[in-house]
């Protein structure tokens, strides 16, 4: 499986099908079947065993990773290993999403941490901006885990959210994610190519009447603002920033992990704007907040293309 999801636009010049559709089509199906017929408890080391066929398949861009997650975190944990465990991270993701179509569902244990951080926001009745960082787990895990704990959230998106940006795989394959994470939504708001105002309004009415609204970190957006991040620079957008400030809405950084046997803690910080911050202060302290977790859990980050590796040694403590 990929480590991050298609970046292209969906839009009437998209590929009607491609050779990657057709290889993630035998991907799904192998792991599909599996997801259905193998116990859980084997999934990590069926996840493995699959990372390693995986690996042998694409020398080229199993070496690409291995070397981009040398320059930007070093020699410990070996990088080799972080690709391995990236791997099987994504592959653990599928058959647990295909397992939540089985009759009963998938129903793993979640919880939410620092949830008076949401309570305190939602009791302001200006809404709520839920900034989530690209975790392996954080597609499906993040939404199940709020709707579990009553919270109807209203998620932006995109039609290449999932496996593929042609026309094939945003009307097939994309659909086999976002059907189940739609079970967990109150609803989503989708971009179309360049179209960003009709999403921009509808987040604004829902944020009007103290909904809800996930936004995952990516690079799609106007504006990015660059930030150091680990041995290199991170690529932030001040979209949901901006979002914060039109709506007086609070923004919360949101994350998901897997801390146990098949047991996922979603994180909540504390809001990251006021009145006096602007948005290259909240770029660097979301940066700052975000650092330590995916230095802790690189394997299971998927956000590795909006950041870029530089010498360390030019890294200025002013910048």
């Amino acid at each position: 499986m990929e480590n991050s999801e298609p970046t292209g636009e969906a839009s009437d010049t998209a590929a009607l099908i491609t050779v990657n559709d057709l290889v993630q089509t035998l991907r799904l199906i192998v792991v599909g079947v599996l997801s259905w017929i193998t116990p859980s408890v084997v999934w990590p080391r069926l996840a493995v065993a699959l990372a390693a066929i995986d690996r042998r398949i694409r020398p080229d861009e199993i070496t690409r990773q291995t070397n981009m997650f040398a320059a930007l975190l070093g020699d410990t944990p070996p990088p080799a290993e972080i690709v391995l465990a990236s791997l099987a991270a994504n592959y653990e993701d599928r058959l647990q999403l295909f397992r939540d179509y089985r009759p009963g569902g998938w129903q793993p244990e979640t919880q939410l941490v620092g949830e008076q951080f949401l309570r305190d926001a939602l009791a302001r009745r200006k809404g709520v901006i839920l900034w989530t960082s690209h975790f392996v787990y954080s597609g499906q895990m993040t939404k199940m885990s709020f709707a579990r704990h009553r919270y109807k959230v209203t998620h932006l998106s995109r039609p290449t959210h999932g496996f593929s940006n042609s026309r094939f795989g945003m009307s097939v394959l994309n659909r086999i994610q976002t059907r189940i994470e739609d079970r967990y939504l109150l609803d989503r708001i989708q971009i179309h190519g360049s179209e960003t105002l009709p999403a921009l309004m509808a987040m604004r009415r829902r944020l009007h009447k103290n909904g809800i609204v996930s936004i995952t970190l990516g690079t799609q957006a106007s504006r990015l603002i660059e930030r150091p991040f680990l041995n290199g620079r991170i690529r932030i957008p001040t979209g949901p920033v901006e979002l914060a400030e039109l709506t007086d809405s609070v923004l919360l950084p949101v994350y998901t992990v897997r801390d146990g046997y098949w047991r996922y803690s979603t994180h909540i910080g504390a809001p990251m704007t006021s009145a006096n911050e602007s948005p290259e202060d909240v770029a660097a302290a979301f940066a700052a907040w975000l650092e330590p977790v995916v230095r802790a859990r690189p394997a299971h980050w998927r956000s590795w293309r909006i950041v870029e590796a530089i010498d360390p040694s030019s890294r200025s403590p002013t910048t």
